[in-house]
C-alpha cells in the first residue's frame, strides 16, 4: 500500500513537471512574439524620427529654461 502510494506521489510529480515545461514553453513563444514586436515598434520609431529631422531640416531640442529664467 506505501508503494502505491508513493508511486502515484512520483506519477502526480512527473504529470506537474510535463505540466509547467508546456507552460514555459508557451511563455517563452509569447515572449518572443512579444520581443519580435517590440523590436520592429523601435524599428518604427527610429524610422519616423529620421524622417522627420529630414523634413525639418534639423533637430530641436526642448528643455528647461528654468536656468536662463534665474538669471
Amino acid at each position: 500500500m506505501l508503494k502505491k502510494d508513493f508511486q502515484n506521489t512520483i506519477d502526480r510529480q512527473n504529470d506537474k513537471i510535463e505540466s509547467l515545461k508546456e507552460e514555459l514553453e508557451k511563455v517563452n513563444t509569447e515572449k518572443e512574439a512579444l520581443q519580435n514586436k517590440l523590436d520592429q515598434a523601435y524599428h518604427q520609431i527610429k524610422e519616423m524620427a529620421t524622417k522627420t529631422v529630414e523634413a525639418t531640416g534639423g533637430v530641436k531640442i526642448l528643455g528647461n529654461n528654468s536656468n536662463e529664467a534665474n538669471k
